[in-house]
């Protein structure tokens, strides 16, 4: 079958989820495309809202790409929801072939993504899109189709049974080929030919040492989470859909094997970024095997990130003698009991166990950069200040990466506020949320000086007094704070500008120009 797989994604267009798909269709003898759509979520603030529609040209482009295609997928977050809606409708205006819709979204609302998709799966979805393809061809019943639903007399029907892979190493290498792959090429604004030239362009630029910039190739050695955090789908993912190991691993040979081929094929690729969800948290075994062949037949450095729970200095002693340069770790909050609101496990004390670990080794490594999550309908002022008294105890220098709480539909959070009336309308609050912006308040302005290493900390301690707190977060100054916020980002800005100039890295100030146009 001829099958095009469209995919909204950010700038990177690691997009894991339909290269898996797409290397696992082709070894299965179908013909396959893939088009992706990189953008952030802010492209266009529509009414005040972050919502965003393709220009008619890129519409145009993926029609065309489509023209010959039997079955259309589109594979997207709850973020990327209008640009799906908005292609799909387009598609379904000019073809008659079916849509399917997957991924995290219409996973987690299957019965709301009928309304536009034909048909929708659930989960993981290589061996469910294989089925439904089969059921399509007529070579298989629509009972044997696990994880899909589709509407019969205009009512949605599931399939009625659920497929788990528990031993995710019968799947070929994410599909990373060039082979009948798009992408929209900024510089045109057209959908085109991804060729290895544009790929090197749009391959993400990691910070190395020096000031220097690296170009880096993503991919991930495992499928699933070690933990079961209320904001996350992983959480729901399990519940519903796991039948025997939720978090499993590639075999290190087969994960060298693909770093290897990639090597060869992009001689330009200087690093390796691993996107697992925890990459520390693979077993001391595993990673000794792993560092032991990397540090011999890689040998480039690599990036990753880490919880509290599994960072130690046996690991990282490992990590770094075969090349790791970069850790980033979720903090998300200080406070005990908004720990527990959010399943995290780890105290306190080993969140800051783990971060001394990192400072040990701070003449090795980056800056590393810490996760929190502000906005929260239900932390107190007492949760906020316990928060920002443990980020006055981490040890410069660290980056702080602000995430404003987005309660993702179908998340154990998300069905909490819709039985506290706090969404409402899931549309606004949720769909076309700004998740990387916190709310202008004060606490959050001081949590964003946190990691300024020269705001003096007794100052910032004086700062979340209760009686100064009181005395700045009126309502009324929420303009100031909004103000301060986005001076503070400005200042960042001028000194990445500053840092491109200083290190002759020019590109990222044309790549600025071209985003915010």
């Amino acid at each position: 079958m001829k099958i095009t797989l469209i995919t909204p994604t950010p700038p990177d267009i690691s997009a894991f989820g339909v290269r898996s798909l797409s290397a696992y269709l082709r070894e299965q003898g179908h013909a396959v495309k893939l088009i992706f759509l990189p953008g952030g979520i802010d492209r266009l603030n529509v009414e005040g809202e972050y919502s965003y529609r393709y220009p008619q040209q890129i519409i145009n482009d993926i029609l065309d790409i489509c023209h010959d295609s039997e079955l259309i997928g589109l594979s997207f977050m709850t973020q990327y929801f209008d640009r799906a809606r908005q292609i799909t409708q387009a598609i379904k205006e000019r073809y008659q072939c079916p849509v399917v819709w997957g991924g995290f979204h219409p996973t987690l609302c299957p019965t709301e993504s009928l309304a536009f998709a034909d048909y929708v799966i659930e989960g993981e979805g290589e061996i469910p899109l294989l089925n439904l393809i089969q059921y399509l061809q007529g070579t298989k019943a629509w009972l044997q189709v696990p994880n899909v639903w589709r509407l019969l007399d205009e009512k949605p029907q599931s399939s009625g049974h659920y497929y788990w892979l528990n031993d995710i190493t019968v799947l070929p290498t994410f599909d990373f080929s060039l082979k009948n792959h798009y992408v929209i090429d900024i510089a045109t604004r057209r959908v085109t030919a991804l060729t290895e030239d544009l790929f090197y362009q749009i391959l993400p630029k990691m910070p190395y040492f020096e000031g220097k910039y690296i170009t880096v190739y993503r991919t991930m050695t495992s499928r699933g989470c070690p933990h079961q955090c209320s904001y996350c789908i992983n959480r729901t993912l399990r519940q519903r859909f796991c039948q025997g190991t939720y978090l499993r691993r590639r075999d290190v040979q087969q994960v060298i094997e693909e770093l290897s081929t990639t090597k060869k094929r992009y001689p330009g690729i200087e690093g390796i970024h691993f996107f697992d969800d925890s990459f520390f948290s693979n077993t001391l075994h595993y990673l000794e095997s792993f560092c032991e062949i990397y540090q011999n037949d890689i040998k480039l450095p690599f990036y990753c990130q880490g919880s509290p729970e599994a960072i130690t200095s046996r690991k990282l002693d490992l990590l770094l003698e075969a090349g790791l340069v970069f850790c980033e770790m979720g903090i998300q909050t200080g406070s005990g009991e908004i720990a527990r609101l959010y399943r995290r496990t780890a105290t306190n004390s080993q969140i800051k166990s783990a971060i001394t670990t990192i400072d040990h080794y701070r003449h090795r490594l980056l800056k590393p950069h810490y996760h929190v999550i502000v906005d929260n309908p239900w932390e107190t002022l007492p949760d906020k200040i316990e928060t920002v008294k443990l980020l006055l105890e981490i040890p410069h220098p660290f980056m702080l990466c602000l995430a404003s709480l987005t309660l993702f539909p179908g998340t154990e959070l998300h069905e909490k506020a819709l039985e506290e009336n706090i969404i409402k309308d899931p549309i606004k609050d949720v769909y076309r949320k700004a998740f990387y912006k916190p709310q202008p308040t004060y606490l959050n302005f001081i949590i964003t000086l946190t990691d300024h290493y020269y705001l003096p900390k007794p100052l910032l301690k004086v700062m979340i007094k209760p009686a100064i707190i009181n005395l700045f977060q009126r309502h009324k100054l929420a303009g100031i704070w909004k103000f301060f916020l986005f001076f503070d980002q400005v200042l960042i800005m001028l000194g990445k500008g500053f840092q491109a100039i200083r290190f002759g890295n020019l590109w990222r100030i044309r790549q600025f120009l071209h985003k915010i146009q």
